[in-house]
């Protein structure tokens, strides 16, 4: 769940998180120093649970050109032009527009307020490595900022000048940071991998140094990469050790820049068994492949069990597929016929798991069982299919035409809704608990069972990346899930947001958030709203970014 949470065990082996004070809502202050310290572990969460990111807009549907409607083109008319002498000729050199100004994080958070005062919550943020243009080049005096800076940033808001940021954006540091990040046209951020217990490197170490490492944290060839890892963090961790596949970068050479909070020893920090990483190149050096994290750090590639990426998604809805559909989930589910005296029986064959299934709306009941019939003229049993139907009526919370979630967490299915007109259908996972027994459960009695609430509720904050973690501080050290993807909070400390360490979406997978596929979780952030500004990490439901999307979370 998130850095609100203290360590017991969870049946997986995994931290089981309990509140802190700050996360009772009595206790969490709105202004000052606490509220951003409160923001601070909003972004901090484990199981539960950015880069600069331009807000990605769903694919348009093209709109093809009616027969018979073409445009009359007229006719070339010349004109004939007198040539001037060379000496007489003159050419236009258009100047450049010079950069705009930017200031640049260097440090976990960079706050962005609504005005030159932290006695109020954040409406934004920027990560390491990010910029952020300057709406003006002179800062402005203010209350709560050590350095009595403020600077205008776009589209709107100000930025403290405090250690977290640099208007030097050409420094090694801020250089380095913005190179880890993987090209946009990648789904996710980073490549990711499952820690099996390893240094974090300032450099490249020596022969001995990694004599030491492994008495340290184990020999390598003693690691199994084979043995099914038993935590629910690890399902598609794949037992191949990653190639080189990147130079190593100049700023590397002859160590990393570091960031603040990080030792100056060769070991940076250690990256515990049971971690999650989050990496950008891959680098060889004396034989043997190293990580770049996005802390500035190296990490033994043998040392790291690399994750498939899932190629799962849902299903755009409208003039090609209409409600009702059905999803089959974990497991294949027949394909059943009927016969003349309306019995049901097998064909043979089956449909394979998490697949979608366009339906006629048809029910039929057979020796007591309930069967949907598919557009392509199959049954499948009421028991083996996850139905998402089309709205008669709306929830009374939720307005005609207004943009509107629904999960149902028996179901596995969450949808996108533009008043009763369905956008876009997947499964999701929710908690392991499921839906929660009762409307009435705390927080803490949430998180103990790992249920995911239910009830209406409105996005509170956008996140592109966070990282997971039940320790209350941005650098973790004992448990972290790093750069947790597409988050977007509701109830804290839930959310919407990416799974990349597992695929078995619409089953109970989470510590109470609701889990979806890289690609599921990148559409869904960029429908829902308050959009987050270009260049921005993050934004607030609030009044000057706009309020977030309603989500209804059914049994």
């Amino acid at each position: 769940m998130t850095s609100m949470m203290r360590g017991v065990v969870h049946d997986d082996g995994q931290p089981k998180m309990r509140l802190a004070a700050c996360f009772r809502p009595a206790l969490c202050s709105t202004n000052g120093v606490k509220t951003a310290t409160a923001m601070v572990a909003v972004l901090m969460t484990v199981g539960c649970g950015g880069d600069r990111v331009e807000p990605i807009a769903p694919t348009p549907t093209r709109a093809s050109t009616p027969q018979g409607n073409e445009t009359a083109v007229a006719p070339d008319i010349v004109v004939e032009k007198e040539e001037l002498p060379p000496s007489e000729q003159t050419s236009v050199v258009v100047e450049p527009e010079p950069p705009l100004p930017r200031l640049g994080s260097v440090s976990h958070f960079t706050w962005i307020y609504k005005n030159t005062s932290r006695k109020q919550q954040p409406i934004g943020y920027v990560r390491p490595g990010t910029t952020v243009v300057l709406d003006g080049q002179e800062p402005q005096g203010g209350s709560d900022c050590q350095s009595g800076r403020w600077y205008a940033v776009r589209p709107k808001g100000f930025v403290c000048e405090d250690g977290t940021v640099t208007l030097d954006v050409d420094s090694p540091l801020f250089v380095a940071l913005t190179e880890v990040v993987r090209p946009r046209e990648h789904v996710l951020p980073y490549r990711y991998g499952y820690s099996m217990g390893a240094p974090m490197y300032g450099r490249f170490p020596s022969e001995k140094e990694r004599e030491r490492e492994a008495r340290e944290y184990g020999r390598v060839d003693t690691l199994s990469r084979t043995e099914k890892i038993k935590s629910s963090y690890g399902e598609l961790a794949m037992s191949d050790i990653l190639p080189a596949t990147d130079p190593v970068p100049v700023f590397a050479t002859p160590e990393l820049p570091r960031l603040r909070g990080y030792t100056a020893a060769l070991v940076r920090k250690t990256i515990p068994s049971g971690s999650l990483l989050s990496f950008g190149s891959a680098v060889e050096s004396e034989g043997r492949t190293y990580l770049l994290s996005p802390d500035l750090t190296w990490v033994p590639a043998d040392r790291v069990r690399p994750f498939r990426e899932t190629t799962f998604h849902g299903i755009e809805l409208g003039a090609q597929v209409r409600l009702p559909i059905g999803w089959t989930r974990s497991v294949p589910r027949a394909k059943m016929r009927k016969l003349q005296d309306g019995t049901m029986e097998p064909t043979g064959e089956s449909w394979p798991p998490r697949t979608v299934l366009s339906l006629t709306g048809t029910v039929h009941t057979s020796q007591g069982k309930r069967y949907h019939e598919t557009q392509e003229g199959h049954w499948i049993r009421d028991t083996d299919v996850s139905v998402v139907e089309e709205k008669t009526t709306l929830p009374s919370t939720i307005q005609p035409g207004q943009k509107w979630i629904e999960f149902s967490s028996s179901r596995g299915t969450l949808t996108l809704y533009e008043g009763k007109t369905a956008i876009y259908s997947t499964l999701a996972s929710p908690g392991r608990g499921g839906g929660a027994p009762s409307s009435k459960m705390s927080i803490e009695d949430l998180v103990q069972g790992s249920y995911t609430p239910l009830g209406t509720y409105r996005i509170t904050f956008k996140t592109f990346s966070t990282t997971m973690t039940p320790e209350a501080v941005p650098n973790p050290k004992k448990h972290w899930i790093q750069d947790v993807p597409y988050t977007q909070y509701f109830l804290r400390p839930f959310a919407i947001h990416t799974a990349y360490w597992h695929e078995d979406f619409g089953m109970p997978k989470s510590g109470g958030c609701i889990n979806l596929s890289p690609q599921d979780a990148r559409y869904v952030f960029a429908w829902t709203e308050p959009v987050l500004p270009q260049d921005w990490s993050g934004v607030s439901s609030s009044p000057e970014m706009g309020l977030g999307t309603m989500l209804v979370l059914r049994r």
